[in-house]
């Protein structure tokens, strides 16, 4: 039965029928299998219309191919205004006593934070905050019984934060920029009962993720000089612990309550200024329509948050979600009036 439902969950079947036979010299049924290998291409495309510039259109690719391993290639594409990324990926999954699989990936992503903006009119004011980041990670896995999976991997990173400590700019000042670059180590174990990818009101998700990060900083002031100091390969290397919890856990006939979760713990230093701390810093995002704003008050090392959801469900496609939440912070990343720099705030300040 476990291997039953391995072999459906495959992306590599379009179609499988199963059927039992006798066996009279056993005097037991054995299970025979109609199989139908999936076409090989799956093309996805979507996008997010909005009223602010934040439209987005995505384009994903995934071809599938089924020897005596199974292989994944896919690839995909964002890009709009506000976020653009590209993604390629390699997955193989290998059968055996223990199954694994082994995932090498690449990815580019780009986020353009504007000062001020509109979807039809250009800016009048260069982009007040860009963060680029590239990555290339190796991942292994494994099950965990049929609904959890525990992960191990590496990765590459280079990060580029280009941003103004101050609104106060024009198109000819030139603006800070901090590169940080690296690697990191990471485990992680996710179980999921979730009936939707997203906005699920059915089941369970936990997932635990212990990473540790090497790597070094460079800070190159702009023409504002707010803060002067240049920093030239300072070395960071901190552990970071997260955990993150969902649950749906009862209704009253057409409503559901859910409860969320997350728990995150850092040693991760503070950088050359405050925005270039907070940029690097871990973020409690919540809902999708915060992940399109930059939150300061929403981002520091150590913190929890948590909420629930109250959910009417009109049809079974169909909800009406009324969702609150609570962010603590162990200690708030604030800036130094004098130099700008960032100074941690006292323990559960605020």
């Amino acid at each position: 039965r476990k291997s039953y439902f391995k072999l459906v969950s495959d992306d590599n079947i379009r179609y499988l029928f199963p059927h039992l036979l006798y066996n009279p010299d056993t005097h037991n049924y054995d299970l025979h299998l109609d199989v139908k290998r999936d076409k090989g291409l799956v093309v996805d495309f979507g996008g997010n219309f909005s009223s602010r510039p934040i439209n987005t259109g995505y384009v994903g690719f995934q071809h599938n191919y089924w020897k005596r391993l199974s292989y994944k290639v896919a690839c995909n594409v964002y890009f709009g205004k506000l976020y653009n990324s590209s993604m390629a990926r390699i997955r193989i999954d290998v059968p055996g006593k223990l199954t694994f699989y082994v995932e090498p990936s690449a990815t580019i992503n780009q986020w353009d934070f504007y000062k001020s903006s509109s979807a039809f009119i250009n800016d009048i004011k260069p982009s007040y905050l860009v963060q680029y980041d590239r990555s290339y990670a190796l991942n292994f896995g494994i099950p965990a019984h049929n609904k959890a999976k525990i992960i191990s991997g590496a990765s590459w990173f280079k990060l580029n934060n280009r941003y103004y400590q101050t609104r106060q700019f024009t198109q000819n000042d030139t603006n800070d920029v901090t590169l940080f670059e690296g690697v990191s180590a990471m485990m992680e174990m996710e179980r999921s009962t979730l009936n939707r990818k997203m906005y699920a009101n059915n089941g369970t998700y936990l997932n635990i993720r212990f990473r540790y990060v090497f790597g070094k900083e460079n800070t190159i002031p702009g023409s504002k000089k707010l803060n002067g100091d240049t920093v030239t390969n300072a070395f960071h290397d901190y552990p970071q612990f997260s955990l993150e919890y969902d649950n749906y856990f009862t209704h009253f006939g057409m409503a559901k309550i859910g409860f969320h979760g997350e728990l995150t713990l850092s040693k991760q230093p503070l950088f050359a200024n405050y925005t270039a701390s907070v940029l690097a810093a871990p973020s409690y995002y919540p809902l999708e329509e915060t992940k399109t704003l930059f939150l300061e008050n929403f981002r520091a090392h150590s913190f929890v948050g948590g909420g629930l959801k109250s959910i009417f469900a009109i049809t079974n496609s169909i909800d009406f979600r009324l969702e609150g939440y609570v962010f603590q912070p162990y200690r708030e990343i604030l800036p130094d009036a004098t130099t700008n720099k960032a100074v941690y705030g006292e323990p559960f300040d605020k």
